[in-house]
């Protein structure tokens, strides 16, 4: 009886979880009150629905080669371990995304700021975590948090993993990103002394068109004007090419 009761429970939570769903992808596909759609944003908010639920009805789950009880996880060990197979699968950011870019939605947002605001050290050593993996799409979301957030504790972590690489020689992509990050903190100056400097056609390229990008999310007028000043040295031609193809990724 114990077992029927169990099983009528998750069915009972499951139907409640799929309508608060596709409630909230109503309404979100519905805002702009001339097209449905289905974006991260409405992943994100899945997933907040769905937490608890994966919580009731997963068993277990491997870590470390340990088989171990998700649900004897806290919240906010959940969300990393969520955080840590999003974050592994594609290059994602918080801003407009270029070439290369996958945007996050509101729902992953929630997820970083709630964080950062109740458990800041679990996420600082996450993050470093994501630094030392293999795969680069967790350096790169790392570089990403750490930029976005304004960690001030993780700026010279940034630093680390691009002052001793050679300027003229291609970077990885999740090395600009952490030099991106660290700029931040400076009104963008590092990266405007890099982009003097190098003369990798790679380099160059991506180091503009985080400049474009940035001077349209940026909220900081000082930091803007600086982005702007940067990009008035370089052909508006140029500017356009870039935009152009970040428009049609």
């Amino acid at each position: 009886m114990k077992i029927k009761k169990f099983k009528n429970d998750n069915i009972g939570l499951l139907i409640l979880l799929l309508s608060t769903c596709v409630v909230l992808i109503i309404v979100h596909g519905f805002q702009d009150y001339i097209s449905f759609k289905i974006d991260t944003i409405t992943i994100g908010l899945i997933i907040l629905c769905f937490l608890p639920f994966f919580q009731k009805i997963l068993s277990s789950i491997k870590a470390g080669g340990v088989e171990v009880e998700f649900r004897d996880y806290s919240v906010h060990e959940q969300i990393f371990i969520f955080l840590d197979g999003i974050a592994a699968r594609q290059a994602w950011t918080f801003y407009t995304p270029r070439k290369g870019e996958t945007a996050l939605g509101q729902g992953f947002k929630v997820l970083i700021d709630e964080l950062l605001k109740n458990k800041r050290t679990e996420l600082s050593r996450q993050l470093i975590k994501w630094f030392e993996s293999e795969n680069d799409n967790h350096k790169w979301f790392a570089a990403e948090v750490i930029g976005y957030c304004k960690m001030e504790e993780l700026k010279t972590v940034c630093k680390s993993y691009f002052e001793k690489l050679k300027i003229n020689e291609s970077w990885e992509s999740w090395q600009l990103n952490c030099l991106w990050a660290y700029s931040s903190f400076y009104l963008y100056k590092p990266l405007r002394l890099k982009l003097e400097e190098t003369e990798n056609e790679r380099n160059r390229l991506w180091m503009i068109n985080a400049c474009i990008q940035m001077t349209k999310e940026e909220k900081d007028v000082k930091s803007k004007d600086e982005l702007q000043q940067i990009l008035s040295k370089f052909p508006q031609e140029l500017i356009d090419s870039c935009e152009t193809l970040n428009e049609y990724s």
